[in-house]
């Protein structure tokens, strides 16, 4: 196993745990969803862009750009976090956008 597979398919797994979190959230997530102004189905298209990065990183050819979106993704819950101050909220995205950010070096 490469460098580059060995962070990708721990960011493919947390992405894909996301998707679950936010398609099926459980009332806590859909109370968040609402307190940062969003509408529930809002949190449908992040699942579908979460499912579709981890997807994403399983071919190395598309690694970068599952990190990329993984990126912008978490950039964005981390930014509605700081913005409401509910830091707390952008623990695990700031640790998924870590381990993006490897992966997006190490794919290079």
């Amino acid at each position: 196993m490469n460098l580059s597979a060995t962070f990708a398919w721990p960011l493919g797994a947390a992405l894909a745990a996301g998707a679950l979190v936010n398609a099926f959230a459980p009332r806590s997530i859909r109370q968040r969803y609402s307190e940062w102004g969003y509408s529930q189905r809002f949190r449908y298209i992040i699942a579908g862009l979460e499912l579709a990065a981890a997807a994403l990183t399983a071919l190395p050819a598309t690694r970068t750009i599952a990190a990329a979106l993984a990126i912008a993704i978490m950039g964005g819950i981390i930014g509605s976090a700081v913005t409401k101050r509910q830091t707390g909220a952008a623990t695990i995205p700031i640790a998924i956008l870590l381990l993006a950010l490897i992966t997006t070096i190490a794919s290079s």
